[in-house]
């Protein structure tokens, strides 16, 4: 493993540092050593990087189904750390504060972050590693539950990827909001996860067929909603899971992006598609606050449980994209940054 060169300095901050980069199109993301550090704007906060979290959208750059706009790009999408330097209209932040973000540019030594964006103080209760571990998949599933599909006390869920890091927390919030829960998972072993989670049954897609054993496990009425992230190889059992009005979430392509839907075809149980990204949900200050400030309360009353399963150095990030892209993991994997 190639080891970070030390960072040379000017006054008090270095001048490079280590990142993780595309180059280009369709190529695979290198650790640079000697990556610029970036630019502060006058609303930018330089935040000293302590742990970033690994997810799937990374993927999506790398294999072209996000557009990037310049490169060479650097990777990431969260993680929390220290601010060292503020721009000159920077008014909510200080040297010092411990912030968690979510912004592009995070798998690096140091990240530059508008503070009208989405970045906060962390809560004294909350690490800056479960901090990094969980704000984004947090509000995704917080937001998921609570705004694409209401889920209700009495509700029939089904949830792709029951073991992942998303995935888990879906889980553990619908059950929290009193839905019968069904996960779905590859193997037994991710299936225990789902079930301590709060999983009333998991189906196990491998060896079972989702919505021949949902249908055994409804009665034969089909769930009320099903949180898809999987996309095109689990939207035919997905749909065939609903009951009559019930409404197919997706939130993730991991599988490849589902080919254009016929409209009439959903006349036959009059269901309901919706599309979550999260940004829609958190473009505005009050909702960014209200959804934070959710979040952060279910961590300090114990509603939830963060997995981290596995930490990776810096230097290691690629490895950790393609341990994330088998769909051997389980939990949420993230990295130290040193």
């Amino acid at each position: 493993m190639a080891q970070p060169r030390p960072l040379r300095r000017a006054s008090t901050f270095p001048i490079t540092q280590t990142a993780v980069r595309i180059h280009g199109p369709g190529q695979n993301p290198k650790v640079d050593i000697d990556a610029s550090l970036p630019v502060l704007g006058e609303y930018d906060i330089l935040v000293k990087n302590l742990y970033c979290g690994i997810n799937f959208v990374d993927l999506y750059y790398i294999k072209g189904s996000r557009p990037i706009k310049k490169y060479p790009f650097t990777l990431g999408r969260e993680a929390a750390g220290t601010v060292i330097k503020t721009g000159a209209k920077v008014n909510k932040f200080g040297v010092g504060d411990r912030v968690v973000y979510i912004a592009d540019g995070a798998y690096a030594q140091h990240t530059a972050v508008d503070e009208r964006g989405r970045v906060a103080r962390i809560v004294d209760f909350v690490s800056p590693k479960e901090a990094a571990a969980s704000l984004l998949q947090g509000l995704t599933a917080i937001t998921l539950v609570r705004e694409a599909y209401v889920v209700k006390p009495g509700d029939w869920v089904l949830v792709h990827a029951a073991a992942g890091g998303t995935g888990s927390l879906v889980v553990q919030m619908a059950a929290k909001a009193g839905a019968r829960v069904i996960g779905v998972t590859s193997v037994e072993a991710k299936a225990a996860t789902a079930l301590e989670n709060g999983a009333e049954a998991v189906v196990c897609y491998k060896t079972e067929d989702i919505a021949t054993r949902v249908r055994e496990l409804t009665g034969g009425r089909g769930v009320d909603a099903v949180f898809d992230s999987v996309g095109d190889a689990s939207y035919g059992s997905s749909m065939e899971s609903l009951a009559k009005r019930g409404t197919f979430v997706s939130y993730g392509d991991s599988s490849g992006a589902i080919a254009p839907v016929e409209i009439a075809a959903l006349g036959a149980k009059s269901v309901k598609i919706v599309r979550h990204s999260l940004g829609n949900y958190v473009d505005s200050p009050e909702d960014w606050a209200k959804f934070t400030e959710e979040y952060w309360a279910m961590l300090k009353h114990g509603d939830l449980r963060v997995r981290v399963t596995k930490e990776y150095a810096l230097e290691e990030v690629p490895q950790a994209l393609k341990d994330l892209e088998s769909g051997t993991t389980t939990g949420k994997l993230i990295v130290k940054v040193q």
